[in-house]
């Protein structure tokens, strides 16, 4: 079977190794962001982790509110990308006019009162 008919039919691709770990990734992202948001949108939170948590029945919490809250993995962080951003923003907010703000980027869109 060739590549192209393999990704024609769907077969080759449903269960391909990247997909599924796309699939997982985000799904430990959604479980994450659950915990995340549950001390400030615990109905939110609560929806969301029943609909992803509840497909393993009993062998996960009944509930968002009963996980511990993550946890930053110092190992994680990337030392030479946070000075790199850091660097980026400075950047960005020298090349920026005076007086200029994220915020008063919407306010810009509306005539100004005179």
């Amino acid at each position: 079977m060739s590549a192209g008919a393999a990704t024609a039919s769907g077969a080759a691709t449903k269960d391909a190794p990247d997909k599924q770990d796309a699939y997982w990734t985000l799904y430990e992202c959604l479980l994450t962001t659950a915990k995340l948001i549950a001390p400030f949108t615990p109905f939110l939170a609560e929806t969301l982790w029943r609909n992803l948590a509840g497909v393993f029945g009993d062998r996960a919490l009944e509930s968002v509110h009963l996980c511990d809250y993550p946890a930053c993995d110092a190992a994680a962080l990337d030392e030479r990308l946070s000075e790199q951003m850091r660097l980026l923003r400075e950047i960005a907010s020298l090349a920026a006019p005076p007086g200029w703000t994220p915020s008063s980027r919407s306010a810009n869109r509306w005539p100004k009162s005179r």
